[in-house]
């Protein structure tokens, strides 16, 4: 579990927008640290041939692409997650959700017919770490597949 302390330096440095490598940096300590993702079940810079393009991260059946300011490059990341969602549900059958970030606003999709929806878009607080980890928590999908086991199927 992420202390307390670098919970708040890790959220305060996310909303200000501190560029790509850093974005990406601060996102995979949220995933680990705070999420619990093991950090070999990311996948950084995967490559999809098939549509020309590299994946920033893929974490379970979510793909994830940051940008250095969603204010200028929001359409870009839309047109990546517009290739990526569909190329990875029709290579694994399953859905994925896309989230795009700038460490600002993070905003989640899915794939709707030919495009994509927007799901739920949060706006990063520094004096509200938590929000930010929730919001992560009810996006995220960390495992690939969920074990059909009791506790699951009773959940």
């Amino acid at each position: 579990m992420i202390a307390p302390d670098v919970l708040e330096r890790t959220v305060a440095e996310l909303a200000s927008r501190p560029k790509h490598e850093k974005v990406r940096a601060l996102v995979y300590r949220l995933l680990t640290d705070a999420l619990g993702a093991d950090s070999t079940q990311i996948d950084f810079e995967r490559q999809v041939p098939e549509v020309r393009g590299r994946i920033d991260a893929l974490l379970g059946r979510t793909i994830i692409e940051i940008k250095s300011d969603l204010r200028r490059e929001l359409s870009d990341a839309k047109l990546q997650l517009s290739r990526y969602l569909p190329q990875r549900e029709g290579e694994t059958g399953q859905r994925y959700v896309g989230l795009t970030t700038d460490g600002a606003e993070f905003i989640a999709y899915e794939t709707d017919g030919d495009g994509l929806r927007e799901l739920t878009r949060h706006e990063t607080k520094r004096d509200k770490p938590r929000n930010l980890v929730a919001w992560l928590e009810g996006v995220v999908t960390v495992q690939d597949r969920v074990p059909a086991d009791a506790l699951n199927i009773i959940n």
